[in-house]
């Protein structure tokens, strides 16, 4: 009987001993101001596998962005959010899944905590703009405009306004009308970008149109490079080969 209540308290001693370790080591968000986001994403997976707290899930979808590991990260908040319900998401990981959610391709997560974070009024400009592109991407026009107006218009540039356009491949008389604010040099520079990107060939063969109009106009070497380098790109991808060779033989004329 002593015997069994010996080895009772000792094992209690060693429990004790454990959890004022735990307690001494440190807290995940300290690992997270530290940088630490490999040890961060061990001590929130663990914590969570041992508690269930909605906070350390958080904590593990933080580390996981941080470390790249986009889709896992993506796949976490997820789980977060069907813990918590969209309207019990804390702001700091409704920020996460705004600044996340566009590069996963997750359009709907952006838009549902941007709007949560507006809600909340903790939506900043890094955020709007993601949440401006979602809606975009989703031809919620009259949302979009709302955001632009409300959060960006006074401090977004022409050439940040139509980059936003390009990448959320809105439609294009809306990313015509922003090029017209554009210098040449902006212009053929954001051409350029849109040609790396994958566009339908319809997409393409409006870009390639559009940029053949700037083809008259008075550019230095580099920038008749990048366009010829662009408008071979959208014929290409418009399936215009004569085009797109005629284009590619131009652009390697020039040093």
């Amino acid at each position: 009987m002593m015997r069994s209540r010996y080895c009772t308290l000792l094992l209690f001693s060693f429990c004790l001993l454990f959890a004022g370790c735990r307690k001494n080591g440190p807290s995940l968000d300290q690992l997270a101001l530290q940088g630490d986001f490999e040890k961060l994403e061990r001590a929130a997976s663990d914590d969570f596998s041992a508690t269930y707290q909605k906070s350390s899930l958080y904590y593990v979808a933080l580390a996981q962005e941080r470390l790249g590991k986009l889709k896992e990260a993506a796949s976490s908040l997820h789980l977060y959010l069907a813990m918590t319900g969209k309207q019990g998401a804390s702001a700091a990981a409704a920020q996460l899944a705004v600044l996340l959610g566009n590069r996963v391709g997750d359009a709907e997560l952006v838009i549902d905590m941007g709007l949560l974070l507006e809600e909340k009024q903790a939506l900043d400009e890094r955020t709007a703009k993601e949440l401006y592109q979602a809606l975009l991407s989703r031809t919620r026009t009259d949302d979009a405009h709302r955001i632009f107006t409300t959060y960006l218009k006074e401090t977004i540039d022409s050439f940040a306004y139509a980059t936003v356009l390009v990448e959320a491949k809105a439609s294009f008389s809306l990313v015509k009308q922003a090029f017209s604010s554009l210098s040449d040099e902006h212009a053929v520079t954001l051409l350029q970008y849109a040609s790396s990107m994958e566009n339908g060939v319809q997409r393409a063969y409006d870009y390639f149109v559009f940029a053949l109009s700037y083809e008259n106009r008075i550019l230095d070497g580099t920038m008749k490079k990048n366009l010829y380098t662009a408008l071979a790109r959208f014929a290409s991808q418009a399936d215009q080969r004569v085009q797109a060779n005629k284009y590619q033989s131009l652009a390697n004329t020039l040093p």
